[in-house]
């Protein structure tokens, strides 16, 4: 996808300005639409796009238009919600209203062209699977079993994750998932259905040694993640493992630790603390959870 479209969908001129400036400076074709019709025209037209478009926009009804983006079927559109307040719950409720990133008012240049780059990359992927899906449904699994990514890529991107946590003030948490199981398909399986239950495009998962997925939640902090590992814990029945092609009554441990604003502490630390809550988990039983924050403070009488 050589040329790309941003769709710039706010009524501020100053944050409109500096987002036409950085649209044009990654050579994106620019649609400016100021009201909630003209967003449906715009993406009528365009069938790929990103989309900045200002929470308060009048007469936006965010969940019923990114529900209808994201289902529309040949057409692959990122959506950026700016928000005037960066408090926990309007993140909450931008993710939730289905937004695929989020952006603070006022705009900072370099944090505006840090979420473009990310949506550049993950509309080329969006069309790449497409194409590949349309190849037949055995191309689809190949798609499918490559959404868990490498140790070297966990590695260094996370590192991106942290430094981005850290300069923004942003949280940044780390779920790290054991399977007690040692066929190295069952753990690609497992890691897959783990991350289907992520949000699209936010949320991605890597391989973490042999048999432990590293589940990486950008923008949440420890209680976010607390509560996203219960619900992958909670979904793990029998009926789902069996669904997936994995063996019922396995069990898994959940370790999760998180950054606050202003933890100073590299990608390494986060998943050395994720990994000793897991083993926090792992003497309390089969199937549970454990987490904190990151930096881990040692146990208790060493």
């Amino acid at each position: 996808m050589e040329r790309w479209t941003g769709i710039v969908a706010d009524t501020d001129g100053a944050s409109a300005n500096v987002l036409r400036k950085a649209l044009r400076k990654l050579r994106c074709d620019v649609v400016t639409a100021p009201s909630p019709e003209a967003i449906d025209v715009a993406t009528t037209e365009h069938k790929t796009a990103v989309l900045l478009v200002a929470a308060s926009l009048p007469g936006l009804d965010a969940r019923r238009l990114c529900q209808q983006l994201h289902a529309a079927p040949g057409r692959s559109y990122y959506v950026i919600s700016m928000l005037e307040r960066h408090a926990a719950e309007t993140v909450t409720a931008a993710f939730e209203a289905g937004a695929d990133e989020v952006l603070r008012k006022p705009l900072i240049a370099a944090e505006v062209r840090a979420r473009l780059e990310q949506a550049k990359r993950v509309l080329r992927l969006e069309t790449l699977r497409t194409a590949v899906e349309s190849e037949g449904a055995w191309l689809a699994e190949i798609a499918a079993t490559r959404s868990i990514y490498s140790p070297r890529y966990l590695h260094g991107q996370l590192e991106n994750e942290v430094a981005r946590s850290q300069r923004f003030a942003h949280s940044l948490a780390v779920i790290l998932a054991d399977v007690h199981h040692d066929d190295a398909r069952v753990v690609r399986k497992f890691g897959h259905l783990l991350s289907v239950q992520l949000r699209a495009h936010v949320d991605w998962a890597g391989h973490y040694g042999e048999r432990r997925i590293a589940l990486v939640l950008p923008e949440t902090n420890l209680g976010g993640a607390l509560r996203v590992a219960e619900r992958l814990h909670e979904r793990l029945s029998d009926g789902a493992l069996a669904s997936a092609g994995l063996p019922t009554g396995i069990s898994a441990g959940f370790g999760i630790s998180a950054l606050g604003s202003g933890s100073a502490v590299n990608a390494q630390t986060l998943l050395d603390a994720a990994e000793g809550y897991l083993d926090d988990a792992f003497r309390k039983g089969p199937n549970q959870i454990a987490g904190g924050p990151a930096p881990r403070s040692p146990p208790r009488g060493k």
